[in-house]
């Protein structure tokens, strides 16, 4: 096994353990076809944990042979986590019905459009929404707050009627989202837009658009009736950027929703929930932004597939936590720490379900991942992402994005990314590993790795099979002076040992 990591936290030399702190080895099987028998030998380990790392490199499933569990680790564990917590996409509505509106573009001829007509709202103004929960219905609100943004586009905050008041959603409230989302130099707006580019503006002739010139209507309405289950923390209507000529019940607006029930019942209390609010603030106004550049305004659909477009807006969610007030963003942190709790490790991404019954939650697994591309590929990783098009497959953009930033490539990437099963002891996490904090270009990204140890449940069997870039984790605990150990490697399968 080679050292797989390196600077003054990485304790690992070839086949030894050095200063006592945290080493990380790594073995990887070429062959497409044939197994491998990997010896382990490392000195220096008394008393030490070991965690052995298996990752499915390859695009094709791999059948696992049988290997040991400790005894900590078969026996089922309840820490400290039941229930999944109520993320965006949860219930019957989906956060951003991404396929649906693909296909039903894709399918449909459009007539020679009526062009709408823009109107200027001021303060006080009323309007009707098309929303649709379990039914469709209109929603009346009331335009309460109005901003302009730094590039001159007027920011419309529209809030349901019945839902401003006492005890729900007031001005103070508003006042807020209007300084975090546009009027503050950090905000929201201008950081989607830099990185980015125009969230709206000129699209192919004849396409059934609305036109170029738009407001920005941020809309935050109660979206389930009485009887409902929960549901989304935010939504992007795709068909609301249609003309009504072409979707009869589009809103005609650039807009993005704001689930007003979630802010007010959340657990965590204000300002926790206002918090949270910004950070799908934050996550919608990418859908939008990338609905546009990837979509709206090009003859090939470069639109990412759902798993790594929402991916991408989770890692604009972790970057606006500081804007909002706290270096810790619990809305992706949650699904970290619901990542572990519910050992969703072998997983593939490309895959992942919009249920949050299934183990292999979109949320989750592109969380974890999201929150690692920001730590270890910069900020700047997300705007390159989400400019590029190169292709329009969505795995070939994401390869060649990282590439760009991490020479190592995918394989490399992906290979640290799947140690943080292991969870790395904070402050003794080698570079390039784990979930540090870190200030870039003043993005403050909060540590997690002090906050993910009492959620981890490890897989209690060998699963059959490694799924596509799927992993499983295996303690050793306790290990002697010289841990010694002969593991089967599958094919196309990275096999990582991290000692702390």
């Amino acid at each position: 096994m080679s050292v797989a990591c390196s600077g003054p936290l990485c304790d690992a030399a070839l086949g030894e353990f050095t200063r006592g702190g945290t080493g990380v080895w790594k073995y990887v099987n070429p062959s497409a076809t044939t197994s491998a028998q990997v010896p382990i030998s490392i000195s220096g380990t008394k008393d030490k944990t070991g965690t052995l790392i298996f990752l499915n490199h390859g695009d094709q499933p791999q059948k696992m042979s049988a290997i040991e569990l400790d005894p900590s680790q078969s026996l089922a564990k309840t820490k400290v986590k039941s229930v999944r917590p109520e993320e965006p996409g949860c219930g019957t509505l989906e956060r951003f019905p991404h396929k649906k509106a693909r296909a039903e573009r894709s399918a449909r001829a459009f007539p020679l459009a009526r062009a709408s007509v823009k109107v200027n709202y001021t303060v006080g103004d009323a309007r009707s929404w098309n929303w649709e929960s379990d039914i469709e219905e209109v929603r009346q609100t009331t335009l309460v707050k109005q901003a302009v943004a730094f590039d001159g586009r007027v920011v419309n905050f529209w809030v349901e009627d019945s839902e401003y008041t006492v005890g729900k959603i007031d001005s103070d409230m508003m006042d807020y989202f209007v300084e975090a989302a546009v009027t503050s130099n950090q905000g929201i707006y201008i950081n989607v837009v830099y990185m980015i580019g125009s969230l709206w503006g000129e699209t192919p002739a004849g396409a059934g658009f609305i036109p170029e010139s738009q407001d920005l209507d941020m809309v935050f309405l109660k979206f389930r009736r009485a009887g409902q289950p929960q549901i989304a923390n935010g939504m992007m209507v795709p068909r609301d950027y249609d003309l009504q000529s072409v979707s009869p019940l589009s809103n005609e607006s650039m807009s993005l929703y704001v689930n007003t029930e979630n802010i007010y019942t959340n657990a965590a209390g204000i300002p926790a929930s206002v918090y949270d609010a910004v950070g799908t603030i934050a996550h919608e106004l990418t859908h939008v932004a990338h609905y546009y550049a990837r979509f709206a305004s090009q003859t090939t659909d470069y639109w990412f597939d759902g798993w790594l477009e929402e991916t991408s807006a989770m890692i604009f969610e972790d970057m606006t936590a500081a804007q909002a007030g706290s270096n810790l963003d619990a809305g992706v942190l949650s699904r970290v720490q619901s990542l572990f709790y519910f050992s969703a490790f072998n997983c593939d991404f490309r895959n992942a379900s919009y249920d949050p019954a299934d183990q292999c939650y979109l949320y989750d697994v592109g969380g974890s991942m999201a929150a690692f591309y920001v730590r270890h590929l910069g900020p700047f990783f997300n705007q390159y992402l989400s400019r590029n098009l190169i292709s329009t497959d969505s795995m070939e953009v994401l390869k060649d994005s990282i590439l760009e930033f991490d020479k190592g490539g995918f394989v490399n990437f992906m290979q640290r990314y799947s140690t943080i099963a292991a969870v790395f002891p904070p402050g003794r996490t080698p570079a390039y590993y784990g979930y540090p904090g870190s200030n870039v270009f003043e993005y403050q990204l909060a540590n997690y790795d002090s906050y993910l140890k009492d959620f981890r449940n490890l897989p209690t069997a060998v699963p059959e099979t490694l799924l596509p870039f799927g992993t499983f984790p295996v303690i050793r605990p306790l290990l002697p002076e010289i841990y010694k150990e002969v593991v089967i490697v599958p094919p196309n399968t990275t096999l990582s040992v991290v000692i702390y």
